[in-house]
């Protein structure tokens, strides 16, 4: 199984709750994505190094929380693992079979959970 195949299998397996805190969480992800960069096509464009270190730094929270794995707090891991992928496919602009299911799953879990965090606030 690929590393998309990996982390959904892992998102199905986590708890009703965890995923909606995976839904919330992955909401706030991108809004800190968009405040950096202002959209998708503006971090395409932004400057490979720039690029290269916003994906750095989600490579070093997944190694970190990879640990998590199983436990009550795998969804720390799910998110960071999810939005990691999501962008390095945004990275190189793929139109790959599995940059489109984890497109397919991403997108609905940002709009559920900015609905949870609207709710909350």
């Amino acid at each position: 199984m690929d590393d998309v195949g990996l982390v959904l299998s892992e998102l199905e397996n986590l708890t009703r709750d965890q995923q909606d805190k995976v839904a919330k969480s992955l909401a706030l992800l991108w809004d800190a994505f968009i405040d950096l960069f202002g959209g998708v096509s503006a971090f395409q464009t932004a400057s490979l190094i720039e690029q290269q270190a916003f994906a750095k730094r989600l490579d070093t929270a997944a190694s970190r929380m990879k640990a998590a794995r199983g436990s009550d707090a795998a969804f720390h891991y799910v998110t960071v693992e999810l939005m990691r992928q999501y962008v390095s496919f945004l990275q190189v602009g793929s139109k790959d079979p599995r940059a489109i299911v984890l497109a397919g799953t991403v997108a609905p879990l940002i709009d559920q959970g900015r609905g949870i965090n609207a709710e909350s606030a």
